[in-house]
């Protein structure tokens, strides 16, 4: 473990009056179906080249769905805020949610739609490509949000960073945070390349607004304008944030609080894919904030939690809670 200079560890507390709040995380974003190809090699553009499929694995996925899920799975209580149909593409998360207790009470269903599909590449490396099959249909209106009542129940509110790409405006997710502030919420964002991509400017509006932020390498450097990680985790922080974490996959993960950074190796694992290793990142550290941890070691629980999440293909097809994720920490050493 890397620390700053004067080996100071960056810190983040939840405040003492939302810790008797009973759920722990309120996911707001994207549920849709995996289909998972995994392949021997990748596709050579062009030629008429045979590509092998090894396996071909199903799972609920999308960024809401999985964090709930990892959420509810650890033992914490989760509540999804997203849109779903009631068809092939939706009946698997149903039942996640369900083996998970996940609040489904604002999870917006469309009878007779069959959901929404992203059909995966993955190669032996880990890595992937999507390609989405998306129901313009299936939208999650300002409308649909929870009154304010229920935010008062709620210790996070997190954005997953497709939200407002293919479930939300960007209208519903700013009236979303705005009413979770003003039921005095903690805020956590999440990006997303593609919305890095195509809207960093409202990226960077939702982490300006946030409590702790999460983006990969690609999604920091984006939104900072930056070329060099550290720079780009630097500017994080200057954007509001009292938090920043910048993953790293293989190389970690980079910790920032105002008063120190620090550099969290990765857990080695056996990798099939990485599909949601960011997710499941996530939804540990922010329950271990929620459990009253400091913010080094939630940061080393989602860290063994995001490496378990490799061993499987597909986003939630590894079952995995708490002490899965404790004995990897133990096994690991310091």
């Amino acid at each position: 473990m890397q620390t700053n200079a004067g080996g100071v560890m960056p810190e983040f507390t939840l405040p003492p009056g939302l810790r008797a709040r009973p759920v722990d995380v309120l996911a707001l974003g994207s549920v849709l179906q995996e289909q998972i190809l995994h392949l021997d090699k990748w596709p050579v553009p062009g030629g008429q080249d045979v590509v092998t499929v090894d396996s071909v694995t199903f799972s609920p996925g999308g960024c809401a769905m999985n964090v709930a899920t990892f959420t509810g799975r650890a033992g914490g209580r989760a509540a999804l805020l997203s849109a779903i149909g009631d068809g092939r593409f939706g009946t698997q998360a149903y039942a996640e949610l369900a083996a998970a207790r996940v609040d489904i009470t604002y999870l917006k269903q469309f009878p007779g739609k069959a959901g929404n599909l992203i059909i995966l590449l993955s190669d032996p490396a880990g890595d992937w490509v999507s390609m989405d099959a998306i129901d313009p249909d299936i939208t999650f209106d300002a409308g649909d949000l929870p009154p304010a009542g229920f935010f008062e129940t709620v210790k996070f509110l997190h954005i997953d960073g497709f939200s407002y790409l293919n479930v939300c405006s960007p209208e519903t997710v700013w009236t979303a945070l705005q009413r979770a502030r003003r039921a005095g919420c903690l805020i956590s964002v999440d990006g997303s390349v593609p919305a890095a991509r195509s809207r960093p400017d409202f990226m960077a509006r939702l982490f300006r607004e946030a409590d702790i932020v999460f983006a990969n390498q690609a999604e920091a450097c984006a939104v900072t304008h930056s070329d060099d990680v550290d720079q780009a985790a630097a500017r994080l922080l200057e954007l509001g944030p009292q938090a920043a974490i910048v993953k790293l996959g293989a190389q970690g993960s980079r910790v920032l609080a105002s008063n120190a950074g620090l550099t969290l190796p990765a857990y080695p694992v056996e990798v099939r894919d990485t599909i949601a290793a960011g997710d499941a990142y996530v939804a540990h550290t922010l329950l271990a904030l929620c459990q009253g941890l400091p913010l080094m070691a939630a940061a080393q629980r989602g860290s063994a939690a995001g490496a378990l999440a490799c061993l499987g293909h597909g986003s939630l097809s590894t079952h995995f809670g708490l002490p899965e994720v404790l004995a990897l920490i133990e096994r690991s050493g310091p």
